[in-house]
Order: structure tokens, then C-alpha cells, then sequence
């Protein structure tokens, strides 16, 4: 069963643990995010769908990328 619980986040950094083997959603509702540390994303299925605010998608973008998120994982608008 895929994980799809609502966790609240407000600062992602190294200590960051997410559920990586069922993870199917990521939901990023805010747009104070200043910066994602570097392997927080690493790891996580190519079928997970991250979402973002549609003003800060392309910021957004940049930082999970350089965070160790993959190209095949789809990042998408809220």
C-alpha cells in the first residue's frame, strides 16, 4: 500500500526521513521554502509526484534537483 499520509514539514534538512519505498505524494504548500539541504531527496521511487506552489515552481525545481532528487520524478503544480 503506497504511503499518502499528511506530514507537515517546515524545514528539510539532512535529518530529514521520509518512508521511501511507498511514498507516492510529496505536497509542498509553502512558499517560504529557502533551501532543501543536499540528499534529502536522494532515494525516493521515480513514481513519486511532488507538488508545488505554481509561483515557486521553477525555485522549487532548482533546489530539489540539486538536492539529489531524480529527473524521472515529476514535479507538478498545486
Amino acid at each position: 500500500m503506497p504511503y499518502c499520509g499528511k506530514d507537515k514539514v517546515f524545514a528539510v534538512n539532512n535529518d530529514f526521513d521520509l518512508p521511501t519505498k511507498d511514498l507516492c505524494l510529496i505536497e509542498i504548500k509553502s512558499k517560504k521554502v529557502k533551501s532543501i539541504a543536499k540528499g534529502s531527496f536522494s532515494g525516493l521511487s521515480s513514481k513519486v509526484v511532488i507538488k508545488v506552489p505554481k509561483s515557486r515552481k521553477k525555485k522549487y525545481t532548482k533546489m530539489l534537483r540539486k538536492s539529489g532528487l531524480e529527473k524521472k520524478v515529476k514535479i507538478r503544480t498545486l
